[in-house]
């Protein structure tokens, strides 16, 4: 059977993690077949945007990762936002700290709202 793919979760780049940790980490997490980063434009809750930013300055997908990411959803007033233009929004701003044209999809796990 083969075994399951690690993946690293970025809550903490650019919190715990210094934007130095995150510019050295691809070789470590390479030399240990971990490829896949998950993020979100709220990582970290603290900074929104900061793990975005630090992954796409670093040029993570260019070394070979692929990154997961997910829209903002929670407004400065703690209200859930999730109406098509709040996620195309949430994209676009995502894109741009990631330094990428589009993300992976996978219309398997589409859901309608």
């Amino acid at each position: 059977m083969a075994s399951r793919p690690y993946i690293l979760g970025s809550g903490q780049f650019g919190l715990t993690w210094t934007e130095e940790d995150v510019t050295h980490l691809p070789e470590i997490l390479q030399d240990n077949n971990i490829t896949r980063i998950d993020s979100a434009a709220i990582y970290p809750i603290t900074s929104p945007g900061t793990s975005e930013h630090l992954i796409g300055k670093n040029k993570y997908v260019e070394k070979g990762f692929q990154v997961d990411t997910k829209v903002m959803w929670l407004a400065p007033d703690g209200r859930g936002h999730l109406s098509a233009d709040a996620i195309e929004k949430s994209v676009g701003e995502s894109l741009e700290r990631l330094g990428l044209k589009k993300v992976r999809t996978n219309s398997s796990d589409t859901r309608r709202l």
